[in-house]
């Protein structure tokens, strides 16, 4: 296949800001089944209520393949001739669209660029489809982490009454890396991005000769689409499954204390993808489109689903008014929005929630199986906190599971012996209208949700994708209310400790729980999680030496990075310290120690107070850039500067025992990003 490089001008990303431009939330594999198969479910045909996903492993003909690559087949023959790089890990669907669309960037009409350029050609590209799990284009930069950056993607469609196959790879690497393939082929250009398909002209297109295509699958030993299938397949080459597996699990293999799933490719994708649709696996019926997902062949069945998953398949079965197989009592509760005058039903939404055991949860003998934290976080070891909530939106991607972040947080199982098990599913048809102008509850939490989509958070303001239109919703503010009416659920009940009898306070939750059995004895304490970026500053509910600093996921914005940062105070802190580190393997360096040796590899261009958020829940706009010390009624800021005078972090400080908490960006360059950094929180103190 021929070559073209990505042209080096101005505003144009590069292949260092596509692997920056999304930052990893979970494991490579999870992020790589989520993406996939909320494409490949974005592009389900209307006639089809069930999509096909197969993922392959395995290995390929590295030498064949590599002679098709001009300009980097010596690079591709040397990674073949290492045992690791003769891997492949490849996803396909069926009954889908397929990479439909124009093939030229000249032939889009009007913003309508079509399957293949968005996902082929564009980096950062909005979906503008209904209903559709991507907002923020950034998705598909997993397909180029998962191996050494090099994608294949195959499709067919049908057009005007024919079948046409497209084929055209590209590589993604960092464009500052001297040891990149792209480095010495590119001479000099280093954008660190190529095409690999035919040249016309100055452009490149796909191969569409299917004898030409088949050169590529037959080093897979992949079949082509046939009779009257269509759909995309994404094949990634040279991947190092140790690698890949090893960074799925914090445990060791010394210890015992890796879930079984985390030792083989074909074992984790099965576990991925249960653990992020179970909503859907193998589920079908008159109201829910299911997806039949195969690892190497192999049909994932529900009947065959991990406990866990199973039970939130039926919960997702009860809220869609389907028949569901479960032998306990899955409870719900409807979540009200009485404060808006927005939507049109003041439901926002129904908790659905069960109170289990180990006996229930299959985890005695002869089952055996592992906990369902240890199912959703592939973390063996875990404790008191039983409790596991989870949140999916339309699609019915699970977007995260919860064990003590803004939906968990603060929510104790009401016996400390049973796990509780809750899923929340939006009423995402519910209409609102904001200055005559029309949205979904659906539109709301697509607009809301993070860039990995592992979240949702309360915005002020965003656009309808399919108008284009912009919406004011800073006093909507749904999210932090069901946040509060979950936990408003439960704090009428009051655990048991460990020899007493439940005791319930509440009413018709008392009603739902009393015919709860007992539990068995619990298990050993739970490593502390990350929590999620919260929309507003929460209340602090306990004493702590530090404040509370929570950072965003990075954004790229022309040659800049920004990360929001978040601060909670509390009784006995009123001052909270951001740095920047030097990452090692063993441990983080401070700056001081650094720069004896080497220079400072970032640079902070500037840090933004945008908000102080009151005790009072109200909150005061500041928008100001901080470009010296600072002292005002409501916080002071410092900057922390090294020995040699370079910034590396700064405090801030607030100077009035009303405020809860302080909202900002830190915007700051990379100098050399082949050296990794990370920021953290310093020393609050009284």
């Amino acid at each position: 296949m021929q070559r073209l490089d990505l042209k080096r001008q101005a505003m144009v990303i590069t292949g260092n800001q596509v692997l920056k431009g999304m930052s990893p939330v979970e494991p490579m594999l999870d992020l790589f089944v989520r993406e996939s198969i909320q494409n490949s479910y974005d592009a389900l045909l209307p006639t089809h209520r069930t999509l096909r996903e197969e993922f392959n492993c395995g290995t390929f003909d590295g030498e064949n393949l590599a002679n098709q690559f001009e300009g980097i087949s010596t690079d591709l023959k040397l990674m073949s001739s290492m045992f690791f790089f003769n891997k492949y890990i490849a996803v396909r669907d069926y009954y889908a669209t397929g990479l439909t669309g124009p093939l030229r960037v000249e032939d889009i009409e009007g913003q309508n660029w079509g399957k293949f350029l968005n996902l082929v050609r564009n980096f950062g590209k909005s979906q503008k489809e209904a209903g559709s799990g991507g907002s923020w284009g950034y998705g598909k930069t997993t397909f180029y982490k998962i191996g050494r950056g090099l994608v294949i993607y195959y499709s067919r469609i049908l057009e005007n009454g024919e079948y046409k196959e497209r084929l055209m790879a590209c590589l993604v690497e960092s464009e500052t890396t001297r040891s990149g393939m792209l480095y010495r082929a590119q001479e000099g250009k280093n954008t660190g991005i190529a095409w690999w398909g035919k040249l016309d002209g100055d452009d490149i297109l796909p191969i569409t000769d299917h004898d030409e295509i088949m050169k590529i699958l037959d080093c897979f030993e992949y079949k082509p689409y046939e009779d009257d299938e269509t759909g995309t397949a994404v094949i990634i080459p040279y991947i190092n499954d140790t690698h890949l597996l090893d960074s799925t699990s914090t445990g060791s293999i010394k210890d015992n204390n890796i879930a079984g799933w985390c030792y083989t490719l074909e074992d984790y994708l099965k576990i991925a993808i249960q653990r992020w649709y179970p909503t859907r696996c193998n589920n079908t019926s008159n109201r829910i489109t299911g997806i039949d997902a195969y690892i190497n062949g192999k049909l994932i069945e529900k009947n065959r689903m991990r406990p866990l998953f199973r039970i939130i398949q039926s919960m997702y079965n009860k809220a869609n008014g389907e028949n569901y197989e479960f032998k306990y009592d899955i409870n719900e509760e409807k979540i009200m929005y009485k404060n808006s005058n927005a939507f049109n039903s003041k439901m926002a939404g129904t908790f659905y929630y069960s109170l289990l055991d180990e006996e229930d949860l299959e985890m005695a003998p002869p089952n055996n199986e592992p906990s369902p934290i240890t199912a959703a976080t592939n973390e063996k070891e875990y404790g008191e906190n039983k409790v596991l909530i989870c949140f999916c939106r339309k699609p019915g991607m699970i977007l995260k599971y919860d064990n003590d972040g803004d939906w968990a947080g603060g929510i104790k199982s009401p016996d400390p012996n049973k796990y509780l098990i809750g899923l929340f599913v939006p009423n995402s048809e519910n209409e609102a209208y904001i200055n005559g102008n029309k949205f979904t509850l659906d539109d709301y939490l697509r607009a809301s949700e993070s860039a990995e989509h592992n979240n949702w958070k309360d915005i002020s303001e965003f656009t309808i994708f399919e108008t284009g239109v912009k919406i004011d919703s800073s006093k909507v503010k749904l999210l932090s209310l069901i946040h509060r009416r979950i936990k408003g659920i439960f704090e009428q009940l009051k655990p048991a400790s460990s020899d007493d009898e439940v005791t319930f306070v509440g009413s018709s939750l008392n009603r739902k729980l009393a015919n709860l059995f007992l539990p068995k004895k619990g298990f050993g304490p739970l490593p502390t999680k990350g929590k999620d970026l919260p929309n507003t500053i929460p209340r602090t509910s306990s004493v702590s030496r530090k404040a509370k600093l929570e950072l965003s996921s990075v954004r790229i914005i022309e040659d800049s990075y920004i990360k929001e940062f978040y601060i909670t105070f509390n009784k006995t802190v009123d001052s909270c310290s951001i740095e920047f580190k030097i990452n090692t393997e063993s441990t983080d360096i401070i700056i001081n120690e650094w720069e004896k040796i080497y220079n400072i590899p970032f640079k902070i261009e500037a840090i933004y107070i945008d908000e102080i958020f009151l005790k009072n829940e109200d909150k005061v706009v500041i928008n100001k850039e901080m470009k010296s010390d600072y002292s005002d009624t409501y916080f002071s800021y410092n900057t922390l500067l090294s020995e040699k005078g370079s910034q590396f972090g700064f405090i801030v400080k607030r100077n009035d025992e009303g405020i809860s908490g302080v909202r900002g960006k830190i915007k700051y360059k990379t100098i050399d990003a082949t050296i990794p950094i990370s920021i953290n929180e310093g020393k609050g103190e009284k």
